[in-house]
């Protein structure tokens, strides 16, 4: 279990707001947490934070990996062909073959070495763009993208979309402060999430289970939307929309599984990604449930009906309750 060094802030007065980011540690204490509802706000405030004295071993970060069973991964930093710094191959690491490829020199986009964590990225201009001749195409998912969007204008910038006969559907930022999915291949309606500046680099992923779908930056919940869809969400394309709109940013990796992630998993997979990236994270919160809290949630979602001193874990940036009826809670607070 990764154990954090911990900051703890009010959002406003009375209501706290767990904050911070990964340390890449092989020891760390942790902070006890003492929280109580407040009644009719469905929030927590801080009572009092005790250094707890035992450290909990975390695994060395250079051991870090994603979740198993991705069914597309890209990355920036292997599996990358280039001709003068143009790319012609971008290969598909998940053995599932679903490489990006471009014939057409002024579509072909550019190796930028070195610009993210130390790390290369690969730079859409607004006229390039990569095939995908066998695209993935999960009707459930979870799929995880690094980059920043770089258009500075308030107008779409295409992450993933369609090229020849395959379906109208997209990933796409919005503009500078919002994502949008839309799949007209399946019925996936158009949701367009909040997700903050777009144009800093961060972890966008989302996660269809079927009947709702989850929008998530660095980890962080940020929108949730409830729907069903009619058939696979299949994304041939990275960065244009049937060669007429494109994208003006950067990628560093894009992950796709063909099912809604546990959280646990989806967890593994952010831990991953923001130690690799130097990127912040939405705070992992293992709470253990005083007594009388029979209903408590994450954003409205999370653990339901957990009983007196049982352990959950969760992923979010805010810890909330729906039953404030006065009880204590404490929790060991994890960043």
């Amino acid at each position: 279990m990764p154990v954090y060094n911990t900051t703890c802030e009010f959002a406003t007065a009375g209501h706290a707001q767990i904050l911070g980011r990964e340390f890449n540690c092989i020891q760390r204490k942790v902070t006890l947490v003492k929280i109580r509802p407040i009644a009719a706000t469905r929030r927590f405030t801080l009572l009092a934070a005790v250094a707890l004295t035992t450290v909990v071993a975390l695994p060395n970060a250079a051991q870090a990996a994603p979740a198993s069973g991705a069914i597309m991964w890209m990355r920036a930093d292997v599996g990358v062909t280039v001709n003068i710094n143009k790319i012609t191959t971008w290969a598909d690491q998940s053995g599932f073959g679903h490489n990006g490829t471009m014939t057409v020199v002024g579509r072909q986009p550019d190796l930028v070495l070195g610009a993210l964590n130390g790390l290369p990225v690969i730079h859409f201009g607004g006229a390039q763009s990569l095939n995908i001749a066998s695209p993935p195409s999960p009707q459930n998912f979870t799929i995880f993208i690094v980059g920043r969007n770089s258009n500075p204008t308030e107008t779409p910038s295409m992450i993933m979309g369609p090229t020849g006969n395959f379906p109208n559907n997209q990933i796409r930022w919005e503009n500078g402060s919002q994502a949008l999915f839309v799949g007209t291949g399946n019925n996936l309606p158009v949701v367009t999430s909040p997700i903050g500046n777009t144009r800093t680099y961060h972890a966008l992923s989302v996660r269809y289970d079927g009947s709702s779908m989850r929008v998530y930056r660095d980890g962080g919940l940020v929108s949730t939307s409830f729907f069903t869809t009619t058939g696979p969400f299949t994304l041939a394309s990275i960065g244009s929309y049937y060669a007429q709109a494109f994208m003006t940013g950067d990628l560093a990796e894009i992950l796709i599984y063909p099912q809604a992630l546990s959280d646990t998993d989806r967890a593994t997979t952010n831990s991953y990604l923001s130690t690799k990236y130097g990127l912040p994270r939405g705070a992992s919160v293992l709470t253990q449930v005083g007594s009388g809290l029979s209903n408590t949630a994450c954003n409205t979602w999370g653990a339901s009906g957990a009983a007196a001193g049982q352990w959950t874990t969760w992923w979010c940036s805010q810890i909330v309750v729906d039953n404030p009826n006065g009880y204590a809670l404490y929790a060991y607070v994890i960043q």
